[in-house]
């Protein structure tokens, strides 16, 4: 965990009846609130651990602790002792649902996405990769919503931890442990649900030359052993909600998006069906989306790649329709993804609205 040290008080309640260690309890909150706070939260880490005896009755004081804990602490104040409660607490939760199989695992899943709020990659590395493994563990058990879909969504945060693990060789063995589960996920999409998850999410709008790039992305990316779902049309009209389900699960069962835009975008409502397409891919943090503007022959076909949202997340490049360009592009994914995301600042975030329409006169 980060290395935020909590300063907790402990009560000693020996030869104290409930109602004095009530009141003292009263007493030391109101004097020191953040102290009795870390010190629930220690205490509840404690429990968490412990698996000796009833494994269960530890692990639902682990939450009340944990639970009494954000009383006090909140993201704003006390951002790291909040998001190390919310971590706890989603674990904490994830395995009472192996126990009893009750309602926790969605209060698991959304305990841990709240923590990646303050575990982003910069900062939490090794924190924000546990999170992203824990909820591919959480999704690939919930019995909640599709199944192919929770399936697709546990395969995209194991790719996203798995990002950190291949850039760094001393995690090598949970690297191991990371891909054996995708592989057993993988494994499950494709026989319950008669599904594939794909790498890339090929998404192409507009006229020639989109769809010729589109084209030449696929079959360079399958070149490298990349399996890639493609898809271009029309902009979907809103009233076909059977085809934008069936899109919305296989943007889930990709790991990576890529949009090609051709031109300045003159088919009407394709700017919003993009923007749809990229906020329900980046439904699960941390995923990486590509928007490629498409033109004719540059004058100077140099891939600039400029970030469009504050995580890291969704790049965009301006580039020629030629294989050459093309396989440019494909080179400068592939580094892409040879890094983890990294937060950043909105200062440096650019305007995913005004780039989809900029570039009219490539």
């Amino acid at each position: 965990m980060p290395d935020d040290q909590p300063s907790p008080i402990f009560i000693a309640t020996d030869g104290l009846s409930a109602e004095e260690v009530e009141q003292l309890e009263a007493q030391i909150r109101k004097d020191n609130p953040l102290g009795w706070a870390d010190g629930k939260l220690v205490k509840g880490e404690l429990y968490l651990l412990d698996e000796s005896g009833d494994r269960r009755t530890k692990l639902e004081q682990s939450t009340s602790l944990i639970q009494q804990a954000l009383q006090e602490y909140t993201e704003a104040q006390h951002p790291v002792p909040w998001a190390t409660s919310q971590f706890y607490l989603g674990q904490a939760l994830y395995f009472l649902y192996d126990l009893s199989h009750g309602d926790e695992i969605e209060a698991a899943i959304e305990h841990l996405q709240d923590a990646l709020r303050v575990y982003t990659f910069g900062r939490y590395p090794e924190e924000w990769m546990l999170a992203h493994f824990l909820i591919a563990l959480a999704y690939k058990k919930r019995p909640l919503g599709a199944r192919s879909q929770n399936l697709a969504r546990s395969a995209a945060h194991l790719t996203i931890a798995m990002s950190l693990l291949d850039a760094s060789p001393r995690f090598q063995e949970l690297l191991d442990g990371f891909k054996t589960e995708l592989r057993a996920v993988r494994i499950l999409v494709e026989r319950e649900c008669a599904q594939e998850i794909y790498d890339f999410f090929i998404s192409f709008h507009g006229g020639g030359f989109g769809a010729g790039a589109a084209e030449l992305l696929d079959g360079i990316l399958g070149a490298y052993g990349w399996k890639a779902f493609h898809f271009g049309r029309e902009p979907i009209a809103a009233a076909d909600e059977a085809l934008y389900e069936r899109l919305r699960e296989k943007l889930f069962l990709s790991r990576h998006l890529i949009v090609v835009v051709d031109r300045a975008l003159s088919t009407p409502g394709a700017a919003d069906w993009i923007k749809w397409e990229v906020r329900t891919f980046l439904t699960e943090r941390d995923r990486r989306v590509f928007v490629i503007h498409v033109g004719g022959v540059l004058r100077t076909p140099v891939i600039e790649w400029k970030r469009l949202d504050q995580y890291g997340s969704i790049w965009h490049c301006v580039v020629g329709s030629s294989a050459f360009d093309i396989g440019d592009v494909v080179d400068a994914i592939r580094e892409h993804l040879s890094f983890a995301p990294e937060s950043g600042d909105d200062s440096k975030a650019h305007d995913l609205d005004g780039l989809l329409h900029r570039y009219s006169d490539l």
